[in-house]
């Protein structure tokens, strides 16, 4: 029911740990074929980069190397362009509205769940265009089989009360009472 997580919690709250925990129970329940696991760390490469050398065949994209918000924002425009793609594909068969019911009907396709997981998301937003592009994708994504868990120390400075709105699934870990309160909406 909640397509998109927004995390958020202070240094050493356990955030870390969770998305680490969330990414390898995804990987064990659901083969390559149906997930692709697109991450993007803006710590610098500091908590993804054990993907990076770990075999992840899940793993679409490990994005470890720097925190250019605006890769970010190609990375967003790549899930953007598949959403289009699958849209196409969905108008062609009137029994195919969206992703489940595509699935249900040709259930050996190889057409798998994209799940973006961002840490430290707000470096994201710096990017030109991050906005716009994320609230198209936090709006039609769950349709498309797409997913995102957005993870942050602190929302304190940005303005995500828009796109907040299609983040349902909240998690606050430690964090202050300004932050919880924002976080869990």
């Amino acid at each position: 029911d909640n397509p998109h997580y927004c995390i958020g919690g202070t240094s050493g709250s356990g955030k870390s740990n969770f998305l680490h925990n969330f990414i390898m129970s995804a990987c064990w329940r659901y083969s390559p074929k149906e997930l692709e696991v697109y991450l993007l760390d803006f710590k610098m490469g500091t908590e993804f980069n054990i993907y990076a050398y770990a075999k992840l065949p899940h793993a679409k994209l490990i994005s470890v190397s720097d925190n250019d918000p605006d890769y970010g924002v190609s990375v967003l425009d790549y899930i953007e362009k598949e959403i289009v793609n699958r849209s196409e594909l969905f108008r062609k068969d009137p029994d195919c509205a969206d992703y489940k019911s595509f699935r249900k009907r040709y259930p050996q396709s190889h057409f798998p769940r994209l799940l973006v997981i961002v840490d430290e998301f707000q470096v994201l937003l710096e990017g030109s265009g991050a906005m716009k592009r994320l609230l198209t994708l936090a709006k039609q994504g769950r349709s498309f089989g797409v997913h995102m868990i957005f993870a942050t120390q602190t929302l304190k400075g940005l303005n995500f009360s828009e796109v907040g709105t299609q983040f349902r699934g909240r998690i606050a870990m430690h964090c202050d009472e300004m932050d919880s309160a924002t976080i869990l909406g």
